[in-house]
């Protein structure tokens, strides 16, 4: 084989191997992402200054139950509940075991002089989800942010929709041990400037 030929040669496999290796990295960049978007978080509940429920990774919206009251989301119940610090760090603050038999997330804000539990994330049976609830039907509102269902986003309202959005205070994890309902974890979500710091994810 001639110089030329060698040269010919080597510079096809080397354009070659740039050609696979660029599929290669297309085709891991791919799965990655894929990873990313499956990374086993059910709806990812964001806490602020103000109550939020978002809808997360999973790309399921709320559903009403109740006007103002009550809405749900459609998927697979979680194993593990993780309060992650929320102002940057995205570190774990707060993780607990979730027991097939039952669980709670109460949610608690600032209202008047006191604090009080005004609205809980709990599993729903049929379909496998999650629900948003008030807890004290005659304190607050739960409210959707656009105007049609289904809704990626539901604030909670001291008052009415519209009103007063009061300010966040803490979470409480409650699970269900020997027949009943014991807190297992609870976080102050403000810190000394009252700043927000909390941000719940459901694990698969």
């Amino acid at each position: 084989m001639s110089d030329q030929q060698d040269r010919k040669f080597t510079t096809a496999n080397v354009v070659s191997a740039f050609l696979l290796g660029g599929v290669i990295i297309a085709g891991l960049v791919k799965v990655i992402s894929l990873v990313l978007l499956k990374s086993g978080d059910t709806p990812v509940i964001l806490v602020g200054d103000s109550m939020k429920f978002k809808a997360g990774v999973s790309n399921e919206l709320w559903a009403e139950v109740t006007p103002h009251v009550s809405y749900k989301i459609t998927a697979p119940q979680p194993t593990l509940i993780v309060v992650k610090d929320n102002t940057g760090s995205d570190l774990d603050v707060l993780r607990v075991g979730v027991p097939s038999s039952g669980w709670e997330v109460d949610e608690f804000a600032v209202i008047g002089n006191s604090t009080t539990a005004v609205a809980s994330i709990t599993p729903t049976a049929s379909p496998s989800g999650l629900a948003a609830n008030l807890i004290n039907e005659q304190v607050g509102a739960l409210c959707p942010t656009t105007p049609q269902p289904p809704y990626p986003e539901i604030d909670y309202y001291s008052d009415h929709c519209g009103g007063t959005k009061a300010q966040f205070s803490q979470i409480s994890v409650l699970v269900m041990l020997g027949g009943t309902m014991q807190t297992v974890g609870t976080l102050n979500c403000l810190d000394a400037s009252g700043k927000y710091r909390c941000k719940i994810v459901f694990k698969e």
